[in-house]
């Protein structure tokens, strides 16, 4: 795909929206420590939203910003677009040049408070089952509390774009016959504040629509009372975000020239979360109540490295958030070069998914299922017993022989290739000789449930005793071992643990790819991940054609009975419910692969992608913490 640079920049009007859809799946979280942007512009679009929203998103829309032209620099420098068949690209550059002829400016999204009612688990299986009965019949049901303001350059001419594009909705094809009819009536007008509302109730055929013209900004919504929330802005009726001091606080926070940004209102989220009924809140864990608390905001903008997403959140008054130990991933120095991915942090044992995966299998080993576990008065306790019940059968406890061990600095790397791929874990513990004999006890357990699948031996790794298992997934070698190796645990597969004795010659510390990624980074943080994108990239693509390609084949044995894909086609429509056995995909084309074998197409876009890598670290600093992530873009 060949996007337009500066010169050509009015015919990529969606350019930051194409950038977020493409750049969104690859990174994740982060915050710029070393560059703090100002405060948030008086003439922000925030201005026109309420300061008692939830969520608050701002898009860039303006194809001259200087983060619009960066952009479609990016995208041109990485060669993005050919990750999309031809047919994707043609779509995407037509929808661009068509909203190049009705937006520009900026655009936010706000979800208020009100958007909470009627959310419990009653509604929730209602919704499930209506869209499971009637997929059509959910459109009607879209709730109320969130609106869209935009900002263009040309207000009332975008105005009288967007209720056209209503009105010709409204007479869309998609509708039944029968409701083109009361879909096609005028639009119902109210007042309020002096500002005209045009709006349509919600029918069983779609959700109701709500627009406005607000000074400077066309404001849509679903009801009217949507639209309303804003005209109390703009008439001095309620605050502002713009002036609300949290969002000021979190925006000053982040870069002042964004793709997208997003505010989240803690506090206010928490009480809507408080207010839900009991049986909704009842897998919600107090902790997690505790952090929805904090205010936090997101970043997402271009620069000369390539995209960029940060984040970051600061505690609400009376609170405080959990502060990572610092992180020197100094066993990066013991991973390969090779390593495709790694991740690393401080005190494995206290992750929540890890802890939680943990009291699941504890439950399983205990014979206790999550309904038994019910909704305790004191959660403590009972998980105290699920883990005391598991160690009757593995002989050791799983939080305070294993979890509680794992502290300190910890560290996993490995490739993706499934043919030899290899891993290797490590973990600092507590205390060696109690996680030792967690290993062994292990090893006792496998030993007594061993069958033909696997084989179990030991042999020594660097002066330790560990564990070997040595099975066959599929036709392909498999070898895990595992054992405590100088005061660290160490997982390894497929010949990985041997480098916990002899560090490689060339490690992933020195890797220039890694090194890179990481220079854009900060560098005091409390956890890394990276992903070598150059190596993984072609590898995804690959995996892909081969799911493809696992799809059902349309070559029935019966189809043999045909000397040609046209005479199984006439047999086909002449009695399709009697010869359904020769179209097995359902597409129409009777024995298509029969006649004519699918052949996967070669994907050769994929090594011209110039993307090196993803990384991410977290950080935490001054009672704050938050995230900076890179996608680094080739020269």
């Amino acid at each position: 795909m060949n996007f337009p640079t500066q010169t050509g920049t009015r015919s990529f009007l969606a350019r930051p929206l194409a950038v977020c859809a493409i750049v969104a799946t690859m990174v994740a979280g982060g915050i710029p420590m070393s560059q703090p942007a100002v405060a948030q512009d008086s003439d922000s679009i925030a201005a026109y939203l309420p300061d008692d929203s939830v969520v608050v998103v701002e898009v860039e829309l303006d194809p001259d910003s200087s983060q619009a032209i960066l952009a479609g620099e990016l995208i041109e420098r990485a060669n993005l677009g050919a990750l999309l068949p031809e047919s994707d690209q043609a779509m995407l550059e037509d929808t661009m040049v068509m909203a190049q002829d009705s937006i520009d400016g900026d655009m936010a999204l706000f979800v208020s408070p009100a958007i909470a009612k009627g959310f419990s688990v009653d509604r929730l299986a209602e919704d499930a089952s209506t869209l499971a009965d009637d997929p059509f019949g959910m459109t009607s049901q879209i709730p109320s509390g969130w609106g869209v303001v935009v900002r263009p350059s040309d207000p009332e001419s975008f105005y009288d774009t967007v209720v056209e594009s209503f009105s010709m909705s409204a007479t869309s094809t998609t509708f039944p016959e029968e409701a083109t009819p009361a879909a096609t009536e005028p639009y119902e007008t109210d007042e309020y504040e002096g500002f005209e509302i045009l709006f349509t109730p919600a029918t069983e055929y779609g959700p109701g629509t709500a627009v406005a013209l607000v000074d400077e900004v066309v404001v849509l919504g679903t009801v009217a009372d949507d639209i309303e929330a804003v005209i109390d802005v703009v008439t001095g009726t309620a605050e502002a975000m713009a002036d609300n001091d949290a969002f000021g606080e979190i925006r000053s926070g982040l870069p002042e020239e964004t793709l997208v940004s997003g505010f989240i209102n803690g506090p206010v989220l928490a009480l809507l979360v408080g207010s839900i009924d009991e049986v909704s809140l009842a897998g919600v864990t107090a902790d997690m109540l505790a952090s929805l608390a904090a205010y936090q905001g997101f970043a997402m903008y271009a620069d000369d490295p390539g995209f960029r997403v940060d984040t970051i959140a600061i505690p609400a008054p009376g609170t405080a958030l959990p502060v990572p130990d610092a992180y020197d991933p100094s066993f990066a120095s013991t991973m390969p070069a090779e390593s495709l991915v790694f991740g690393g942090g401080t005190n494995l044992g206290a992750n929540a998914n890890l802890d939680a995966l943990a009291l699941l299998f504890a439950a399983e080993m205990g014979g206790v299922s999550p309904d038994d576990m019910g909704t305790p008065v004191d959660p403590e306790e009972i998980t105290e017993q699920v883990f005391a019940d598991a160690e009757e059968f593995l002989g050791f406890n799983i939080q305070t022989d294993l979890l509680d061990q794992l502290s300190g600095e910890w560290a996993v790397a490995g490739t993706t290739d499934l043919s030899s791929g290899s891993a290797l874990l490590l973990s600092e513990v507590e205390d060696p000789e109690v996680v030792a004999e967690v290993v062994a006890e292990v090893t006792e357990l496998l030993e007594e449930n061993s069958d033909d699948s696997f084989t179990l031996s030991s042999r020594t790794a660097a002066g330790a005793e560990v564990t070997v298992i040595e099975a066959d997934a599929d036709g392909i070698p498999l070898t895990i071992e595992f054992g405590v190796i100088a005061d660290v645990l160490a997982v390894g597969i497929n010949g990985w643990l041997d480098l916990v004795g002899t560090p490689p010659a060339d490690a992933l510390a020195d890797a220039p790819r890694f090194e890179e990624a990481l220079g854009h980074l900060p560098t005091d943080v409390t956890s890394v991940a990276y992903v070598d994108l150059s190596a993984v990239l072609p590898m995804v693509v690959d995996l892909s054609t081969a799911f493809a390609m696992t799809s059902v084949v349309d070559a029935d044995p019966s189809c043999a009975e045909y000397a040609s894909q046209e005479e199984a086609q006439a047999a086909y429509d002449d009695d399709t419910f009697e010869y359904y056995l020769l179209d097995l995909d359902w597409d129409g084309e009777a024995c298509e692969d029969f006649f004519a074998p699918a052949t996967p197409q070669a994907n050769d876009a994929v090594e011209t992608v110039n993307v090196q890598s993803a990384a991410v670290v977290t950080w935490a600093e001054d009672g704050r913490t938050g995230s900076s992530a890179i996608l680094v873009i080739g020269e």
